[in-house]
């Protein structure tokens, strides 16, 4: 009787003998409160004044001809997830936290440093046009890459990043900023 008294009397092992006992009474209400967990192709997101609302991101990916490959992960302000091009490449994906493709990105690649710096900005400007992207302009010409804002397919302006051997290695979709709070 004394031990038990004794190891009552203790903080620590009361503390896990409380929390053990909580485990054990709550069974499965943890499910209960939490509800039933999300299909792992939705997304749900709570907005700030309560409701909630969901996107399919693999609805995202397969418009632009991408298989996932991971698991979407959430940050702070943005969605990320890798996924494959049809040609086998890996990129990294990053949704807005409205559920928008904000970026696409290869991954795993490094702008050809190699290749002598553009010298001519139209070449570039062809190899957008090439690539399915309309009314592309020059917005920045460095040594080892160029920047250009372009109209993609679905009629959205974007930005592409080129490297000096004419590969588009990042697009960034060009949206005025929301002011839309999301928990």
């Amino acid at each position: 009787m004394r031990s038990i008294r004794s190891a009552i009397a203790r903080p620590s092992l009361r503390r896990a003998g409380l929390v053990a006992l909580g485990l054990i009474l709550a069974g499965s209400a943890s499910a209960q409160v939490l509800g039933p967990a999300p299909a792992p192709e939705q997304v749900t997101l709570r907005n700030a004044d309560g409701s909630t609302r969901s996107f399919d991101p693999g609805a995202a990916l397969t418009e632009l001809k991408l298989k996932a490959v991971g698991p979407i992960e959430r940050h702070r302000r943005h969605f990320a997830t890798e996924a494959t091009m049809e040609d086998g490449q890996r990129v990294h994906v990053t949704f807005d936290m409205l559920g928008r493709i904000a970026e696409i990105e290869r991954a795993e690649f490094e702008p050809s440093r190699t290749a002598p710096p553009i010298a001519d900005p139209k070449a570039i400007l062809e190899k957008a046009v090439a690539a399915g992207f309309s009314n592309p302009v020059m917005s920045e010409l460095k040594r080892s890459h160029a920047v250009a804002r372009a109209t993609n397919q679905k009629n959205e302006p974007v930005e592409l990043h080129i490297d000096n051997a004419g590969t588009i290695y990042r697009q960034i979709w060009v949206r005025p900023p929301t002011n839309e709070v999301l928990r």
